[in-house]
């Protein structure tokens, strides 16, 4: 094993043993930094601004046809409306299979 991979196993290992330990540290830090956080987070968007921006201003379309921002995607997959277009297009796509398998059959 190289010693990176040895440090990363052996860091890995530290973490399960002492997971809830460590989350309660973190959680805490965060309690009583809140302001520190707060004013960590306003100044790398005050630098970062237009990148951020950008990213956000990025449309994808899906895979049920909608187009949705970036950002936003993963809330989508959990509409209504992707659910239902998935479920369209899945019809679809069966129906046209069944179909093809027909005209295989006949042919």
């Amino acid at each position: 094993m190289e010693k990176e991979e040895l440090i990363r196993l052996q860091k890995r290992k530290y973490y399960l043993k002492n997971r809830e330990k460590l989350l309660e540290m973190r959680r805490q830090y965060g309690i009583e930094n809140k302001e520190k956080i707060k004013e960590t987070k306003k100044k790398y968007y005050e630098n970062n601004k237009t990148e951020i921006l950008e990213k956000k201003k990025i449309k994808e379309t899906c895979e049920c046809g909608a187009k949705i921002n970036r950002n936003q995607i993963q809330r989508h997959y959990k509409t209504k409306k992707h659910i239902n277009l998935l479920a369209e297009k899945n019809i679809s796509n069966d129906n046209i299979k069944d179909d093809n398998t027909i005209s295989e059959v006949e042919n």
